[in-house]
């Protein structure tokens, strides 16, 4: 970016990408050659090289509308000879000193008592070529909440901020499953442990709901988040095999009638119908099991249908086996 100056063209000057002349009207009209993919943010660094008006106490709109930092010129419709109108404001800006991660170097920030942690990140990658998602900043041992504003934490004009490198937000954990086998990951950090069985679950092409998820010996509940059980980079979590779990299942009848059945997750179909049979006497070939509205097949698990503690199935029979047998009873008795 450059101040604009006599004879000035707009012209590309031989660089890949197009110049345009702008013009920004304070007291005075000021003119720029900026580039289209320059920032609003670039356009207040320039204003103040020229100008010497902080970024921080300029407001530029276009078209009536007020321009955010980290806009693109050309997305906001701005072309060559545009007029933008830039608002100062009349307050003085705070003085902050920033320690940069290095530890030894301190750079100056100007900012509004009214800006957020966010706002004076953004200056500071502004000024060292840095995003600011890679880093964080921390006051009198306080870490700074992105979202609050200077007023708000009581920073003062003189404050030195302290930069220190953020937590990775990716990280490469293991999973090791009973088999051996052991599955490599990017995860976030922020994921629910259910989250990464979820993960697990779709790499694999099985169900993982029966087997215990556990870290450094100790079982993880599926609502914890990695962050809060200090599962860090490089971390194996490790699938364990659970006790078969039993679970009391409800069975209603033909007759409307409600039976109880004490079953494991992992039983067959077909066996629970071998149970209704002893119970109840009904032909295991005959039985028709529902749940949630689909007809049961006898070579799936309990588990397969998430079928759970407490769950009611129905037992319907096919009506031309019920016709033979009530006329085989009918048979006997005469």
């Amino acid at each position: 970016m450059e101040e604009l100056g006599q004879g000035s063209t707009g012209q590309n000057d031989g660089g890949d990408e197009q110049k345009m002349n702008i013009f920004l009207k304070l007291s005075k009209t000021v003119g720029l050659t900026v580039k289209t993919s320059d920032t609003v943010r670039n356009l207040k660094t320039a204003l103040n090289d020229k100008e010497v008006i902080s970024e921080c106490l300029q407001d530029i709109f276009f078209g009536g509308d007020r321009l955010m930092d980290d806009q693109k010129l050309v997305d906001c419709g701005i072309q060559q000879n545009s007029s933008l109108l830039v608002f100062v404001q009349n307050f003085s800006p705070l003085l902050l000193y920033v320690k940069l991660l290095d530890g030894q170097n301190t750079i100056n920030v100007e900012a509004r008592s009214c800006d957020t942690i966010q706002d004076v990140k953004s200056s500071i990658g502004a000024k060292r070529t840095i995003k600011s998602y890679d880093f964080n900043l921390i006051c009198a041992g306080k870490l700074l909440e992105e979202d609050k504003t200077l007023a708000s934490l009581n920073i003062e004009a003189g404050s030195t901020l302290h930069m220190i490198i953020a937590p990775k937000e990716m990280l490469a954990i293991s999973v090791k499953m009973p088999s051996g086998e052991i599955l490599k990951m990017e995860v976030r950090r922020l994921y629910t442990v259910s989250d990464i069985r979820t993960v697990v679950e779709s790499m694999v092409g099985y169900s993982v709901d029966d087997l215990s998820l556990a870290y450094d010996g100790v079982q993880l509940e599926n609502s914890n988040i990695l962050s809060s059980c200090n599962i860090t980079e490089g971390s194996m979590l490790e699938f364990l095999e659970m006790a078969p779990q039993i679970l009391q299942v409800f069975l209603k009848d033909p007759d409307s009638k409600t039976l109880t059945f004490f079953v494991y997750r992992e039983e067959l179909i077909s066996m629970v119908k071998d149970k209704v049979f002893r119970k109840i006497g009904i032909p295991t070939h005959v039985q028709r099991l529902m749940f949630d509205g689909k007809y049961l097949k006898d070579d799936r698990s309990l588990a397969s249908y998430n079928i759970q503690k407490d769950s009611t199935l129905h037992l319907s029979v096919w009506k031309s086996s019920l016709v033979s047998q009530k006329n085989n009873q009918l048979a006997e008795s005469n």
